[in-house]
């Protein structure tokens, strides 16, 4: 049986989805971001699970294929990693100018706990969330286990390239790419 009980959010789950979140955003950027980014992260949780919730309930009226959200918990219930895939392009990347791909669909974010790292968490949730889809994501600069996690499972560089703008204090991202893992 898995350490981590993966599933799909409901509304509900947005408080502790969100809240993973940026803990999984403290402990990945440390080293990458200042500390406002963080800071600004956290003050902003209660707008942040606002939209979440809102966002989560728009997307299920949507038809497939659509955004989807899954969190996984640990045996304690504590939620330990967040996923969100969906189609296409985002509003953000449109807004940033991002360059054009002819991909469908995004790998919006993965994080795990850092306590969780090396226990295969990441893996399931890239599995539940893209599953043999050919995929995208970007990543920012300056992640070399987001780098090397991605490039195991496939992703290599497409060459898209650009800032990750203010709310990110304009940090160089890239974007990755896996093509659809053919069937059995």
């Amino acid at each position: 049986m898995p350490e981590h009980d993966l599933r799909p959010v409901t509304p509900d789950d947005a408080g502790d989805y969100v809240r993973c979140h940026v803990e999984c955003l403290a402990e990945t950027y440390a080293a990458i971001m200042p500390p406002a980014f963080v800071e600004q992260h956290r003050d902003a949780i209660p707008q942040t699970v606002e939209r979440t919730r809102a966002s989560w309930v728009a997307a299920a009226q949507q038809p497939e294929p659509r955004s989807r959200s899954w969190l996984a918990r640990d045996a304690d219930g504590e939620v330990v990693g967040v996923v969100r895939s969906g189609p296409g392009t985002q509003d953000w990347e449109r807004e940033l100018g991002a360059p054009p791909t002819d991909v469908g669909f995004q790998l919006n974010h993965l994080y795990t706990r850092a306590r969780t790292h090396g226990s295969g968490l990441g893996a399931r949730l890239l599995d539940v969330a893209v599953g043999d889809r050919e995929t995208y994501l970007w990543i920012l600069h300056g992640n070399p286990r987001a780098n090397r996690f991605y490039r195991r499972h496939g992703f290599a560089p497409d060459g898209g390239a650009m800032s990750c703008g203010p709310s990110w204090f304009d940090r160089p991202m890239y974007r990755l790419v896996r093509p659809a893992i053919p069937a059995p």
